[in-house]
């Protein structure tokens, strides 16, 4: 009997978005990365085409000037493929082949910034007919507990209750397994 691969989307865990507020989120991320056989990992940056310079003013996380701020503020496992993104979804084609091609109907979701990023990629899973589940206690956004918290509840209307939930709330439906190693 075949196994359903258990697939994690980090969403932005990088040094650019390591606050106060978001600390504790990226040591629960660490905490549990070994739980899932393959994780797609997103880094964020500013593109030059994109609007965040042109219409909300923000010109941080340049790919050229600040590199820092692109680094990974987790521990970077065999099982994860960092991808780049220039936008809020992390569900990008090459993710949609692979959950297309491996019969994926359920990702789990954690990262930083709740109410945007994580928020947006969950909607994005839901639209594409996977369901995601967001692993709240390994969420967090760097402007603080009641953007977390407004997202959470955002994401709970819109993709139902039962698809929020801590990590000790899921962990019996995760198995340690070998892990795929994604080239």
């Amino acid at each position: 009997m075949k196994k359903d691969k258990k697939v994690l989307i980090i969403v932005d865990p990088q040094n650019g978005f390591k606050n106060k507020n978001t600390e504790k989120a990226l040591s629960r991320i660490d905490e549990i990365s070994s739980y899932f056989d393959v994780i797609f990992t997103s880094v964020f940056f500013n593109s030059d085409k994109a609007l965040y310079k042109e219409v909300l003013h923000w010109h941080n996380f340049s790919k050229h000037k600040d590199k820092k701020y692109l680094e990974l503020a987790i521990n970077k496992s065999n099982n994860m493929k960092v991808h780049e993104t220039i936008g809020y979804s992390k569900l990008n084609w090459k993710l949609k082949m692979y959950l297309k091609m491996n019969k994926i109907d359920t990702v789990y979701v954690c990262g930083l910034q709740t109410d945007v990023s994580v928020y947006k990629t969950a909607l994005d899973l839901f639209d594409f007919r996977v369901k995601p589940i967001i692993i709240s206690d390994a969420c967090a956004s760097c402007r603080g507990k009641t953007n977390h918290e407004m997202g959470l509840k955002m994401a709970r209307r819109q993709i139902g209750e039962d698809n929020v939930l801590t990590f000790d709330e899921i962990k019996d439906k995760l198995e340690h397994k070998v892990v795929e190693i994604l080239m």
